[in-house]
């Protein structure tokens, strides 16, 4: 596939820099969603263990495999 597939938009607000990471296959198909990618992502920067309001604290905007699709509830974000 093209496109966003397996790709992360890393954006670092404090140094105004823009970074495209590729997701590895395995990962992607292992964690399918929004919620468990989200937090296999959380748990791999180690956002469990900075301070919430610190500027290192990761910000995470996930979007399902659904999202765009008419099946119902799929719009909650």
């Amino acid at each position: 596939m093209s496109g966003n597939y397996n790709k992360i938009l890393e954006i670092d607000l404090y140094s105004h820099t823009c970074e495209i990471i590729p997701i590895e296959p395995v990962v992607s198909q292992t964690y399918i969603g929004g919620s468990s990618l989200g937090a296999y992502l959380f748990f791999k920067t180690g956002g469990y263990s900075v301070d919430p309001l610190m500027p290192e604290s990761p910000l995470l905007i996930v979007a399902g495999p659904m999202v765009g699709t008419t099946f119902p509830g799929t719009s909650r974000f």
